[in-house]
């Protein structure tokens, strides 16, 4: 059964980020061979979204079709995601309350002060098409409504993934761009209730 839990940074363990760095790596810089700063700065402000399985299912070399899920996003501040030993990092992403993360290039569309921002949305490879990554972003949505984090949430989605993004309710804006050798687009999603 996967994991998912959300957690602020000063709650993550040094375990925890050591994995969620080198997932981050494993797949955005050794994968996608794209050299990027991953340490940019703007973890410390982020709300982290963890997706945990267990050793053995890492490990195992067929993997099932489909996952089960048990979220956690009310975590309080003395809790810490500390996987177990017999728990790994197999997804993450991290979310931004409005206001908090600017765009990071010019050529992006200009941040509009309402909206939340969802990044760094990754998943180890032998964990894709499981049904994982969409619970984790479904899981990040719902708790930026519940913590009224942003009235509009928005992501720097890979062009590749637009379709996906769009089946969470999000829709392309601004111009198309290419950000470290690989296509870009802008997406918002406007949250019910707007």
């Amino acid at each position: 059964m996967t994991r998912l839990e959300i957690y602020p940074w000063a709650s993550l363990s040094p375990d925890t980020i050591e994995q969620m760095f080198r997932l981050r790596q494993a797949v955005f810089i050794s994968e996608q061979q794209c050299i990027y700063p991953d340490l940019d700065g703007w973890d410390p402000k982020a709300w982290h979204v963890g997706a945990w399985e267990s050793v053995e299912q890492v490990s195992a070399e067929g993997l099932a079709p489909a996952a089960s899920f048990r979220a956690s996003s009310g975590a309080s501040p003395e809790a810490s995601p500390e996987a177990s030993p017999e728990e790994k990092l197999v997804a993450c992403c991290r979310i931004f309350p409005s206001g908090v993360m600017p765009p990071m290039h010019p050529f992006q569309v200009p941040d509009d002060g309402v909206s939340a921002r969802i990044g760094r949305i990754v998943t180890d490879p032998r964990f894709r098409s499981r049904g994982i990554a969409g619970a984790m972003v479904r899981e990040a949505l719902a708790f930026i409504q519940q913590n009224r984090l942003g009235r509009h949430v928005r992501i720097a989605a890979q062009r590749h993934l637009s379709a996906y993004y769009a089946g969470f309710g999000f829709r392309e804006i601004g111009e198309p761009y290419v950000e470290d050798d690989i296509p870009h687009t802008d997406m918002l999603l406007i949250l019910s209730g707007e």
